[in-house]
């Protein structure tokens, strides 16, 4: 049940994303036209109030699932602050989620359990724009899906233009959606996703861009007896390693660029998970230009994982003269194996082109 509250609430604010990289202000005119104006123009939400409805279908239109939400956001000093309340569909207060900058509160009330952890700084995930949200997602999203423009419509008192993004492959890990864009704010106010075997539909039924918040909202105190779990605590244990302890603790040399090369490492870390469901591996973070370019996994021996290789999306390619696979959708993850070692990459949202890169990858020699 939390699963799917999480997949709704994290499905909306992609598609708030991905929205802006295709609408039209009417049948005749490219989304690229208004993609173009809305790059242009200036992002003034820095802050808002919104009260939306989420529901899940299942393949028989039946509704699963079916919550409110209330919002609150203020990005005006210069850090994300959040409150976000859920209610059941009887309008009963189910989870309340605090962000004042600092930490992050989750207290889900009929559970008596609540956790909180550290809030993400700028250097962990940069406070952007929603136009500069879009110069990030559009390449992907064209990459991926049809766009085309729907037409002009008003939800709740609000015009808007309704945009639609079908996959061009039928596997695609985001699927059909269909968007309405708040022409004035650029705002997503209502998404429907669809899936083969499900719905979600996603709409703010009251959107207040001018609120006025008091900061103690983004705060809140959990009763005495609820147990809470600290999250800073939680994930890997983490140690800094070279270049010979990454040889010695995989045990044979391995793939990676030269300093002399336009790539340099900024980091490597081994991550020890501490699972017999999650393999042990090491992140090297690399940079090109100062600025932080890809980061790669590597894990000892090359099995592979049937259930992984049927992800959607996902196409076999050749890789240093190896086989390996490519995830082509929102994000891009590349992955072979070579010598007994696992690798795996993420390019950054910088890298240009993912198949030029790849063949980057033929540049990388031995360490032994």
């Amino acid at each position: 049940m939390i699963k799917r509250k999480i997949v709704s609430i994290i499905m909306g604010g992609i598609l708030s994303v991905i929205a802006f990289s295709g609408c039209g202000t009417e049948k005749s005119i490219l989304p690229e036209t208004i993609v173009a104006h809305a790059m242009e123009s200036e992002d003034n939400v820095k802050s808002y109030y919104g009260e939306s409805r989420i529901r899940i279908y299942d393949k028989d239109n039946k509704v699963v699932e079916d919550n409110i939400m209330k919002e609150w956001q203020d990005l005006t000093q210069g850090k994300i602050k959040v409150r976000m309340e859920s209610y059941s569909n009887k309008n009963e207060l189910e989870t309340v989620s605090t962000n004042d900058g600092n930490n992050v509160v989750s207290y889900m009330i009929k559970d008596k359990k609540a956790f909180t952890m550290k809030s993400l700084n700028e250097s962990d995930i940069p406070i952007r724009t929603q136009r500069e949200q879009t110069k990030i997602f559009l390449e992907s999203i064209r990459k991926s899906h049809d766009i085309s423009t729907v037409g002009e419509e008003k939800i709740n008192g609000i015009d808007t233009y309704h945009i639609k993004a079908v996959p061009k492959e039928k596997n695609s890990i985001l699927s059909e959606q269909d968007m309405w864009i708040d022409k004035k704010n650029w705002f997503v106010i209502k998404s429907i996703s669809h899936a083969a075997d499900s719905r979600i539909e996603y709409e703010y039924t009251k959107i207040d861009f001018s609120p006025k918040i008091q900061e103690e909202i983004f705060t809140q105190k959990i009763p005495e007896g609820v147990k809470i779990e600290n999250l800073n605590n939680a994930g890997p244990k983490t140690k800094t390693m070279t270049l010979k302890e990454v040889k010695d603790y995989l045990g044979k040399p391995f793939a990676y660029f030269l300093e002399s090369s336009s790539y340099k490492i900024k980091s490597i870390q081994l991550l020890q998970y501490g699972s017999k469901v999650v393999d042990d591996e090491i992140i090297m973070e690399y940079q090109k230009d100062n600025k932080s370019y890809f980061k790669m996994s590597l894990r000892k021996g090359n099995e592979v994982d049937s259930k992984s290789s049927k992800i959607p999306g996902k196409e076999e390619i050749t890789i240093r003269g190896q086989r390996g696979t490519i995830l082509k959708d929102v994000i891009s993850i590349i992955a072979w194996s070579e010598g007994d070692v696992r690798y795996s990459i993420i390019p950054h949202e910088n890298v240009e082109k993912v198949e030029d890169f790849i063949k980057e990858l033929d540049k990388m020699v031995l360490f032994k």
